[in-house]
């Protein structure tokens, strides 16, 4: 009896082996008739969506059925088309189906004889979904009727207008973005000077991002006039326009309504920039204050202070200040009042007491200290204040140039091993320089910052440079940290 059981399981045991093999042959079999065009359409869509576009012309070369999926107009929208040839074929290569919803179009041309423009091209830009039009300096589109012109330029949601516009094309432009437009931003040139001003106003109050240039005084006060009133400009960048005889009342209105002023290679009196940080401390919308070379010495430094502190984002690397004025922006930076987060600094600060520089640089979240001059003292305030409390999420990017800098400082390598730790791991963002300079990290102090982080941090992000150091076996390193030698 117990044979036969022992039998009956045997068998049993085999059939069930040779059913597994016959599932396992199965499954291969099915694996080695799977086909990556068995998947969805729009899963495939979607893979392709993530190439770049020289990539995704290789796809349309497989076969039919990926160039149907490839050439879907919508994977190729964002692709910025550069016309250089005759323009003759302009009109021939936009056919293409797949350029259909094309959103992104530069006219340039190799020779100005072949880069002449006319009416039936921009007739045909009216019926395309183009949003960004830049009209480069070969490309001649003098010949293009006004009305035309001006309806393709305000359909689109930026333009570059080049330089071979007449006066008429450019009044009509302006006359027909002051009834209705879709530009979100535009840089103006010297070109436009000769639009009404009335008109010029009216036009650029119904843009979010304006470039202003050297326009009349005329223009100048009706642009200011329109914007202290109803305007939809958020951001304005005053470049190379002179605002000397704009009276200060209505520069500081038209800027109330702002969310970032740039104000560049602009002419600004001691007047004006009183009269501005005045109505800044007062209150503001303001979130971005870029203050170019203005040169504000002259400025009071309590009255300087109390306007730029109430602005998120203070660009100032190339404004002439003292160190009066530092000390007093550092001052109120440690007040509960201040909104200020993020200031960009390259100025000598080695005469700013060091535990006001110290308390002020850790209540910003990004300060590029590292762009300054400071001295051994400062350095160790700095990072003896950031290891106990800090807002500080980052020391080494300038958002206007979104340059990373290593973190070199006078004194560095005398800071505790245990202060440096504690005070880099509270930062999000860091780039390091080891060597043996007094102005860089040791190996001990890489080390601690690294120990450190493996119990407690906020880094998401870490880069070491080093030079002719050799890194121990047991050095910790997590998957957020890059070692460049």
């Amino acid at each position: 009896m117990l044979l036969v059981d022992m039998m009956t399981i045997l068998k049993v045991g085999i059939g069930m082996h040779n059913r597994l093999d016959r599932t396992k042959k199965e499954l291969r079999e099915e694996n080695c008739r799977f086909s990556v065009n068995s998947m969805p359409r729009e899963m495939l869509r979607m893979i392709f969506q993530k190439l770049e576009f020289k990539d995704l012309k290789n796809v349309m070369l497989v076969c039919r059925y990926w160039r149907s999926l490839g050439g879907d107009p919508i994977l190729w929208r964002n692709f910025k088309m550069l016309c250089i040839r005759n323009p003759a074929y302009f009109v021939q290569i936009l056919s293409i189906p797949r350029l259909s919803r094309i959103e992104n179009i530069t006219l340039d041309g190799l020779y100005k004889s072949w880069a002449k423009y006319n009416d039936s091209q921009f007739d045909f830009l009216r019926d395309t979904c183009v949003k960004v039009l830049e009209i480069n300096g070969i490309a001649d589109v003098s010949d293009v009727s006004p009305d035309i012109l001006a309806k393709v330029i305000n359909q689109c949601e930026k333009a570059g207008l080049g330089c071979t516009l007449s006066k008429v094309q450019y009044r009509e432009i302006f006359a027909k973005m002051s009834e209705e437009t879709n530009l979100k931003k535009v840089c103006l040139s010297e070109d436009v000077r000769d639009v009404p001003a009335d008109v010029l106003g009216k036009a650029l109050t119904n843009v979010e991002d304006l470039t202003l240039a050297d326009l009349t005084t005329s223009q100048i006060l009706s642009v200011f006039t329109m914007m202290s009133k109803t305007s939809k400009t958020l951001h304005l960048n005053l470049d190379t326009a002179n605002l000397t005889t704009l009276p200060t009342s209505l520069l500081c209105s038209a800027v109330s309504n702002l969310k970032s002023l740039t104000i560049s290679e602009a002419t600004l009196d001691q007047a004006k920039i009183s009269g501005l940080m005045l109505s800044l401390s007062q209150g503001t919308n303001l979130s971005y204050l870029h203050l170019g070379e203005s040169d504000l010495r002259s400025v009071p430094a309590g009255l300087l202070a109390r306007g730029l502190v109430r602005v998120e984002t203070v660009e100032m690397m190339s404004t002439l200040v003292d160190t009066r004025q530092i000390i007093e922006l550092c001052k109120e930076r440690v007040d509960n009042h201040s909104v200020i987060k993020n200031l960009h600094l390259r100025h000598d600060l080695t005469d700013v007491p060091a535990d006001i520089l110290a308390r002020a640089i850790n209540k910003l979240e990004t300060a590029d200290i590292l762009t300054c001059d400071v001295t051994e003292e400062q350095t160790l305030k700095i990072f003896t204040e950031m290891s106990q409390k800090t807002n500080m999420k980052s020391m080494n990017y300038n958002t206007l140039c979104e340059l990373r800098l290593g973190v070199t400082m006078p004194g560095l390598k005398k800071v505790s091993c245990d202060t440096l730790a504690k005070a880099f791991n509270k930062l999000n963002d860091v780039l390091l320089f080891v060597g043996e300079e007094d102005d860089k990290i040791s190996q001990d102090q890489l080390q601690a910052i690294l120990d450190q982080s493996a119990v407690e941090t906020n880094l998401k992000r870490v880069e070491i440079v080093t030079w002719s150091v050799n890194f121990a076996g047991q050095l910790i390193l997590s998957e957020n940290v890059i070692i460049i030698k």
